[in-house]
């Protein structure tokens, strides 16, 4: 039977305590991201209820619903209307609310989603950074999708152009040409306009205008940047200048909109209503402007050219240990990263490589995890079965095929993080991959899922110092795959003993 779309966001919406409650919403691939104005509004134990919710995890402001891949899209499709069409709420006293305030210790039978949420509630203690890393989420989550397609695109243009000769497209007949620039196209459509979707997104976020933040990232990728940077001398126009257009990338456009809600919020209040339309936005962009063009974009570029010298020396690095130690540890670190919110602060990274290369070497690497999550549970459903251990091998079963296409909360949650040491083997068989894929010099044209899933962007390969695209690079990334889950299985097989995964005392065990 069809759901009812709207009835359930409906229904959300009334538990978040109406639309006039609402600050601002937005979705990424599994929950929608709500930010509330009052929490005391919030009616935390319904909304659990409500139908089609699986889970909802809360520091009291922030919100999050998940409701799965599958019905997240066509939910928020019918709940941001639903936000101009109530009534406005009436404001009370604030009181936080806090999701799970008994968390305790993981256990294996509670659902995945209740593990993770406790997860969650312990990192609540680092509040300024968790407020960060959210604040990236929120930026980065909906441009995902985009990214994704923008980097398959890619992928399909630097295929089509290899017709050409010597990988030239000029060479190449009309039917090749035709297709690279639609292609390319499709691509360069979005990617070379990323800074001013963050820009737009992070005024959103930062409670700035969002298109005074657009604004600042077109500033940024104005030609002119680099005519005045000839003029003043802080540069020739080359990649090495000091100042140039596309300088500091996404990091100086996200630091620029931060301290353009600061200005603009500040002038609201000290400029009449009757001019402040033409005033504030004109004032706030001169002011911010010029921190942003002559400060924030200079250090930015620093910053983002120091990350690509230390990825360099690691990715490109002549010594081959050095690579293999390198993958080793990012693939094996992931996952801990990804439980404290920290790889949205990786998505900066992965942006400031490809503006840089062309292509993510990070992210291939980083891939790996998952596959040794995959390979970890496989060693502990066989052990499950000696022991006869029914909850165990449910979670496993519900899991597994979400780990192999990508998706890891599942199995993380509800089979290797509960048990504690599979978690840890999981990634040191990830680590394998890692090093192999990183040794293999494969690189990515877009970051987004794992596993299989991500094979289609896994296109470019490092060969006689420089990136080409190779039909080797997807062969290496599946190695890696396979060697990531080969040596979590292993890890997990031989140094976790069979009782660590004896049924508890007060649970039904059965012969299979």
């Amino acid at each position: 039977m069809e759901k009812d779309y709207k009835l359930i966001a409906t229904n959300i919406l009334k538990e978040l305590g109406g639309a006039g409650n609402v600050q601002s919403a937005s979705n990424c691939i599994t929950r929608l991201r709500i930010i509330l104005k009052n929490p005391s509004l919030l009616q935390l134990e319904n909304l659990k209820k409500t139908n089609s919710v699986m889970q909802v995890i809360s520091d009291g402001k922030i919100v999050q619903v998940v409701l799965g891949p599958s019905l997240v899209k066509k939910v928020a499709e019918q709940f941001y209307p639903l936000l101009k069409e109530a009534p406005t709420t009436t404001k009370t006293k604030t009181e936080k609310t806090i999701v799970n305030p008994d968390a305790s210790k993981l256990n294996l039978s509670s659902n995945w989603r209740e593990n993770k949420a406790k997860v969650k509630e312990k990192q609540k203690r680092f509040k300024w950074l968790s407020r960060g890393l959210r604040h990236l989420a929120n930026i980065f989550s909906p441009l995902i999708p985009a990214v994704i397609a923008a980097g398959m695109f890619a992928a399909l243009a630097s295929i089509v152009k290899q017709f050409g000769a010597n990988n030239d497209i000029a060479t190449a007949n009309q039917t090749v040409k035709v297709f690279y620039y639609l292609f390319n196209a499709f691509s360069t459509g979005f990617t070379s306009y990323l800074l001013l979707a963050t820009g737009y997104n992070a005024g959103k976020e930062f409670g700035a205008t969002p298109m005074l933040g657009l604004m600042l990232g077109g500033i940024c990728l104005a030609a002119d940047i680099t005519n005045l940077a000839v003029e003043i001398g802080l540069g020739d126009g080359s990649l090495n200048s000091i100042l140039r257009a596309g300088k500091g990338g996404v990091i100086g456009v996200i630091a620029a909109v931060w301290l353009l809600s600061i200005v603009e919020k500040f002038l609201q209040k000290k400029i009449k209503s009757s001019v402040s339309l033409v005033l504030v936005p004109f004032i706030s962009i001169l002011l911010v402007g010029c921190v942003y063009v002559f400060g924030i974009m200079i250090v930015a570029g620093y910053i983002s050219d120091g990350i690509v010298w230390i990825i360099t020396n690691l990715t490109l690095n002549s010594h081959i240990a050095v690579r293999l130690i390198a993958g080793f540890i990012g693939a094996a670190l992931f996952l801990p990263l990804v439980m404290t919110g920290m790889h949205w602060a990786l998505i900066g990274f992965y942006e400031t490589e490809k503006a840089a290369r062309g292509c993510i070497t990070l992210y291939p690497v980083l891939a790996m995890a998952g596959a040794g999550q995959v390979g970890a549970a496989i060693a502990l459903y066989i052990k499950a079965r000696k022991k006869k251990n029914t909850t165990l091998l449910t979670n496993i079963k519900a899991s597994v095929l979400p780990g192999i296409l990508g998706v890891g909360e599942p199995l993380v949650y509800s089979v290797t993080l509960p048990l504690g040491t599979p978690f840890i083997t999981a990634g040191l068989g990830a680590g394998i991959g890692g090093a192999f894929v990183m040794a293999m010099g494969v690189a990515s044209t877009a970051y987004g899922p794992s596993g299989l899933v991500a094979l289609p962007l896994m296109c470019y390969l490092y060969q006689d110092g420089q990136y080409v695209v190779s039909g080797l690079a997807y062969l290496y990334y599946v190695l890696g795959l396979l060697m990531s889950a080969i040596g979590g299985f292993i890890a997990t097989y031989f140094l976790i003993k069979d009782k660590k995964v004896e049924p508890q005392t007060d649970e039904p065990s059965a012969a299979l």
